[in-house]
């Protein structure tokens, strides 16, 4: 019972650290990082070195004029909002590479939304579970049942988007072949991702522990009350 307890706690725990991680990435520009090689002017080098999640691009010195189709964050001079690139006013003038990249992009954030939706609603899902303390074996194992379908979502969702972002990228350096003579890294927010993918993924394995254990005090009591 002591050990059932401990677990619940732990489950509680790692998805409030996985929601917390999936979230922060979320809102956070540090995805993507990309820097100029070689010998440019002043300003072509401020135009390209910059860092970017999925709202915004900021740049590591703010250019002299930034271009008139490009809108301004008013909270940080160095940063623009790129979420409407996602939403272009006429898709007819794009070619086939640019609206791969835009889908993959899109995907990337609606399927982080999701991973965040789903590991709140798992986190309510436990709340309401154990918060209480009057709430039944058998019906706990339902619940359990319940929660671990909502976790083995986010999960995928969560891989799906990290796999989504990598893909939008490598079509961006070779089929655009926007990153010529220049250098590009994954930034700590985009680990940062993976990392709640991870402990999504952990968490999944406790909840089947604790379906176990549940199942199995279920099968006990019956064969009690069976045998006597």
């Amino acid at each position: 019972m002591a050990s059932d307890s401990c677990s619940r706690l732990l489950v509680l725990f790692m998805v409030m650290v996985s929601m917390a991680a999936t979230i922060v990435a979320l809102m956070t520009d540090y995805w993507y990082d990309v820097e100029t090689d070689g010998l440019v002017s002043s300003q072509e080098r401020k135009l390209n070195n910059f860092r970017f999640g999925l709202w915004r691009r900021c740049y590591d010195n703010r250019p002299d004029t930034f271009p008139s189709d490009q809108d301004v964050d008013k909270s940080g001079d160095k940063c623009i909002w790129i979420y409407k690139d996602l939403v272009p006013d006429d898709e007819g003038d794009l070619s086939h590479d640019q609206m791969v990249r835009i889908h993959l992009m899109r995907s990337t954030v609606g399927l982080s939304i999701s991973t965040a939706a789903c590991l709140l609603f798992a986190l309510l899902g436990l709340l309401c579970a154990w918060v209480p303390g009057d709430c039944s074996t058998p019906q706990r194992s339902r619940i359990y049942t319940a929660i671990l379908m909502i976790i083995v979502f986010a999960f995928m969702c969560s891989i799906s988007s990290g796999i989504c972002f990598m893909a939008a990228r490598d079509v961006e350096e070779k089929d655009l072949d926007m990153y010529r003579d220049k250098s590009t890294n994954y930034l700590w927010s985009f680990m940062l991702h993976w990392i709640g993918s991870g402990v999504t993924l952990l968490t999944g394995c406790l909840l089947l522990y604790l379906m176990a254990n549940s199942y199995k005090s279920v099968t006990n009591k019956s064969h009690y009350y069976y045998t006597y």
